[in-house]
């Protein structure tokens, strides 16, 4: 029952949103707009910095030099400070820049399995087998691009592996609920919209 309890709690959290901006402090001001450095990183003119300061090439998002429909970029406010971000998502990254100090700077690192949403908030799906099974992790980023919230859950199949049946089963940071306990906290969260997340092929 407290298990219960404390994830309809987590419930609360979410739906009342964890991304908030920085009001008092934005640190992508910069005399060049932020969409003219991404398009100048974009077109190879400069690089990007990671959060240790050390270059980051456009051509590292390239497969021996190839690019294809699964190299793609999307340019959209992740932080809500009003300064749009630039996402890059290929089939083994998944990077946000945004502009701090001047330069195109990394922002997040994901997996390549991670999904950004209108919400401004992340969701990965992954699927997988022995019993058939989907896992998903949502997150909520800061201002800064840390990490705010994270919620881990999996929805296992009614299946028949290897001659052992298993029924559904429903976890959610790892501690099993029932159906209708892991449909009222995750449900939202896999039907969110990422229709405003508009997707570019790489140059």
């Amino acid at each position: 029952m407290k298990k219960t309890i404390a994830l309809l709690l987590l419930c609360v959290f979410i739906l009342s949103g964890c991304t908030q901006p920085n009001t008092n402090e934005n640190l992508s001001k910069s005399s060049v707009s932020a969409d003219t450095l991404f398009n100048e990183f974009l077109s190879k003119q400069i690089n990007a910095v990671d959060k240790n300061g050390d270059s980051i090439t456009l051509d590292e998002y390239s497969d021996n030099g190839s690019k294809s429909s699964y190299h793609r970029y999307a340019i959209y406010d992740m932080n809500g400070d009003g300064i749009q971000e630039l996402i890059i998502k290929t089939p083994y990254k998944f990077d946000i820049f945004w502009v701090k100090n001047g330069k195109v700077t990394l922002w997040y690192q994901g997996t390549n399995y991670t999904n950004p949403l209108n919400n401004m908030t992340l969701l990965s799906e992954r699927q997988g087998a022995a019993p058939d099974h989907t896992d998903y992790i949502f997150i909520s980023l800061n201002y800064q691009g840390d990490e705010a919230f994270r919620m881990e859950f999996s929805k296992y199949a009614s299946t028949n592996f290897q001659g052992v049946q298993y029924d559904e089963k429903y976890l959610i940071n790892n501690v099993e609920v029932n159906k209708e306990v892991y449909s009222s906290l995750t449900e939202s969260l896999v039907t969110a919209n990422d229709d405003k997340i508009i997707w570019h092929e790489l140059p």
